[in-house]
């Protein structure tokens, strides 16, 4: 009984060590994680000054 309790202490050890480590960042995977996020955050900020502009010029068509 001793040695399965033994045995179940350095499988939970062995576990969380391994759960803790961490993966080391590659260049490939960093450049797609910062690409995607200035397309995600250029993006509707450019959609939404143009849209802005659009709305402003039809605004200013129907009042004058």
């Amino acid at each position: 009984m001793a040695e399965v309790e033994k045995q179940g202490d350095e499988n939970f050890t062995e576990f969380a060590s391994n759960a803790t480590a961490r993966i080391p960042a590659t260049t490939e995977g960093m450049a797609v994680a910062y690409g995607s996020l200035i397309i995600m955050a250029l993006l509707p900020i450019f959609f939404g000054a143009f849209r802005s502009v659009k709305h402003h010029k039809e605004q200013k068509v129907t009042y004058t």
